[in-house]
């Protein structure tokens, strides 16, 4: 086998997110139950096109959705729109709904936070040995790779806002820049960012926080992939990126067997590797389950190359990036 390359892959779960103040799992859940009535207002309120009666039965077909889904232990509204495929399109339309309402309040807050965070800490790590004006154009020198399982697009919006303001007076080169940052979205996401895709009339648009009606909910829900999703996800290219990384970091991961196969996990890693994670508030049964299931050869024992801890994202960088 070739030896990894020299790049560090970052592989990005809800929890990763949640400083920038979206939800976990459990968090969307109970969002979107709770506020089941604004999401189907938002959807149904202003269209002019369906009767009156069409438009109550779709409203109890919300009702329904949130009857089941509230009433379910299953914390995860991937897994249960997977148990559940009737729901799918509204569960969509209330994870697109929910999450970009969290991307419009991180916009108002400068997409960053006044106290530290990972993706600052990250930000800063990779671009202390940037002192000039022109040195913009080293930007990922280092081999950043992202894949992430969230459908919003926090990272690549935090990046250019911090390149823009940090080398402000090349805009649309730092943009460029941020374009080659290579960052996977493993089950899609709710749209291009304008400033990242090429001029369409598709509907696949959607700025950073914007608000979106009927009909582009409609088409943008298409870019939101689910578990049962497994087929059209296999993605050769996921493998490799893990296969071929010198270091790994999991960040708010939950290791949900299903992601960890999509990834071709653990059959894609090796020893030579070096591999961190956070298990944020997990017991230490827990995280030695975690690291039995990144073990390509579990009856060989615990591997020293894999490193999984209960501290939350930042803690982790501080100690091991």
């Amino acid at each position: 086998m070739n030896p990894p390359e020299n790049y560090t892959l970052f592989i990005l779960g809800a929890g990763a997110n949640v400083p920038y103040g979206f939800p976990t799992a459990l968090g969307l859940k109970n969002s979107i139950c709770q506020n089941i009535e604004v999401i189907y207002n938002s959807i149904l309120g202003n269209r002019d096109d369906i009767s009156k009666n069409q438009k109550e039965r779709q409203i109890q077909s919300f009702e329904n959705f949130k009857d089941k889904f509230s009433k379910s232990p299953t914390p995860s509204i991937d897994l249960f729109l997977s148990r559940n495929p009737e729901f799918e399109n509204i569960g969509k339309s209330a994870i697109l709904l929910t999450l970009i309402k969290s991307e419009e309040n991180n916009l108002a807050n400068g997409v960053s936070l006044k106290e530290p965070n990972w993706l600052e800490y990250l930000f800063n790590s990779i671009t202390n040995n940037l002192v000039r004006p022109e040195d913009y154009k080293l930007f990922n020198t280092n081999n950043i790779k992202f894949i992430t399982f969230n459908y919003d697009r926090l990272l690549e919006t935090f990046f250019v806002s911090a390149m823009h303001h940090t080398f402000y007076k090349y805009h649309s080169e730092v943009i460029e820049k941020v374009r080659q940052l290579p960052i996977d979205h493993v089950y899609g996401h709710f749209g291009f960012l304008s400033w990242l895709a090429a001029p369409t009339n598709d509907g696949s648009i959607l700025d950073y926080g914007a608000n979106c009606d009927y009909h582009q909910i409609t088409s943008l829900i298409k870019n939101i992939k689910l578990i049962q999703d497994r087929e059209t996800l296999e993605n050769n290219h996921l493998k490799e990126l893990v296969r071929n990384a010198n270091r790994i970091y999991f960040l708010g991961f939950s290791y949900a067997e299903e992601n960890l196969k999509l990834l071709g996990i653990p059959d894609k890693l090796n020893d030579t590797q070096k591999i961190y994670g956070t298990a944020f508030q997990n017991t230490f049964n827990e995280i030695k389950k975690i690291k039995f299931r990144l073990n390509r050869e579990p009856a060989r024992g615990e591997k020293s190359n894999i490193l999984i801890e209960d501290c939350d994202c930042l803690t982790l960088l501080r100690n091991h990036f």
